[in-house]
């Protein structure tokens, strides 16, 4: 049916498992399956950010180094854009991309297609690295070495030109980012442990165990903190020592937390964002409509952050209470960047926002591709599920990896320069100071 995607919800009746084939039209498809998607995996033991498919849409982190914004997008390019809204240039992969850590004039990301690669700030390709799995972790850099997570269930740690330091096994999936703090590496995996290597070695120093994965920890004043999947958010000392537990009726804080002024925020599958005083104490709540991924940020004044109930929020950080919000045509799952007081976040609906700390436009840029991301549960979620919604993606020939452990400084990939016609941007300049118009 031309203009459409057919869509199988399964469920059961009488013990039975039954099927419904639907037609709907595909404009709306991935908000479509959000919905379900948010309500299957609510209460699973992890978040599987891997079940999500080609398309139009940001999960990325939006990294911004100077006056450029870096990003990953879920239709296979890495993209380089101005702050004033126009495109520098994108770098093309062969699967989605995630967020970027850029460093010394690189930038360093990860790609579902199984590679890691290493782009200078022109988008030339300065090398590869192959996995066994979808990367979405976020690396982190010191001393001179990369190091990230891969749904291989390993940690990698790479030199500066792409050569393999070492790896460390898990027994679990990574989607979570490494944490870099006094020589050591914490990592949580999907097996329910907190690693802690020797960033230097690999070598293991201590683990911190529980009921659930851990998320992505923030450290601060030699704190851990971090959520974990078995409904408690921690603090624990460096030395694995736990100090309090949170307990909630969901999880909060897997993503990463926000640390400031002895108050964590973290957000939560129940749709709201916390404050955590350092003491375990509740400090204040943030209310939404739908589960939360994203972290928050702030300029000491309000708290922002968006969600996927299609609209990015600013709550007063002391009160609590709601300032303004930004409604988009599509969820948000990307952790905004804040600088010079302005917020750039990406949106489901295929474009990189740019809106000032009062709420207002000031452009919003588009992505090459105009149909947003389908989202599937994998294969292991589907018999923790109730019911499901599965899309039918086109067929796409398989692409070439490289080789587990196997660095390639011959291939530059695809490098496009700065007019690229189907890739537009919508400036929205306004006659404001400090702000140009155009």
């Amino acid at each position: 049916m031309p203009g459409y995607r057919k869509y199988t919800q399964e469920g059961r009746f009488n013990g039975e498992k039954v099927s419904f084939n639907h037609f709907i039209d595909q404009d709306q498809f991935g908000d479509v399956a959000m919905a379900a998607y948010s309500a299957a995996v609510k209460d699973l033991p992890r978040l599987d950010i891997f079940g999500i498919g080609i398309g139009g849409s940001i999960l990325s982190e939006i990294a911004k180094v100077g006056n450029a914004l870096y990003f990953g997008g879920c239709d296979k390019n890495v993209y380089c854009v101005s702050e004033q809204g126009e495109l520098l240039w994108k770098f093309q992969t062969h699967g989605l991309n995630v967020s970027p850590t850029v460093n010394n004039g690189r930038i360093y990301i990860g790609s579902f297609d199984e590679n890691f690669y290493c782009l200078n700030t022109k988008g030339k390709l300065l090398w590869k690295f192959g996995t066994n799995g979808p990367i979405a972790s976020k690396p982190c850099v010191f001393d001179d070495k990369i190091c990230f997570g891969s749904k291989d269930g390993n940690v990698y740690c790479l030199s500066e030109d792409g050569r393999l330091v070492w790896k460390f096994g898990t027994h679990g999936p990574i989607t979570q980012d490494p944490v870099f703090h006094k020589g050591l590496i914490y990592m949580g995996s999907d097996d329910s442990v907190l690693y802690v290597l020797d960033a230097q070695s690999g070598q293991l120093v201590r683990k911190i165990m529980s009921n659930g994965a851990f998320g992505t920890p923030v450290i601060a004043n030699d704190i851990i903190y971090v959520g974990c999947f078995d409904k408690n958010f921690y603090a624990f000392t460096l030395d694995g020592r736990e100090l309090w537990r949170y307990g909630h009726s969901s999880v909060i804080g897997t993503r990463r937390p926000l640390f400031h002024n002895n108050v964590v925020f973290g957000c939560s599958r129940d749709g709201n964002v916390y404050g955590i005083t350092t003491s375990g104490k509740l400090y204040k709540k943030y209310i939404t409509k739908e589960l939360l991924w994203c972290t928050p940020v702030t300029d000491s004044k309000n708290l922002y952050f968006g969600s996927p109930d299609y609209n990015f929020y600013a709550f007063d950080i002391e009160t609590g209470n709601l300032v303004w919000k930004f409604p988009i045509k599509g969820l948000i799952a990307s952790t905004a960047t804040l600088d010079n007081g302005i917020l750039y976040f990406g949106g489901w609906d295929s474009h990189l926002y740019a809106i000032t700390t009062s709420g207002e436009l000031v452009w919003k840029f588009k992505l090459s591709m105009s149909t947003p991301a389908a989202i599937e549960p994998e294969e292991e979620l589907v018999a923790a599920m109730q019911s499901q919604v599965v899309w039918e993606p086109e067929v796409v020939k398989e692409e070439k990896r490289e080789k587990p452990g196997e660095a390639d400084i011959a291939d530059y990939g695809t490098f496009s320069g700065t007019y690229i016609d189907t890739t537009k941007s919508d400036y929205l300049g306004r006659k404001k100071k400090g702000y140009k118009t155009g």
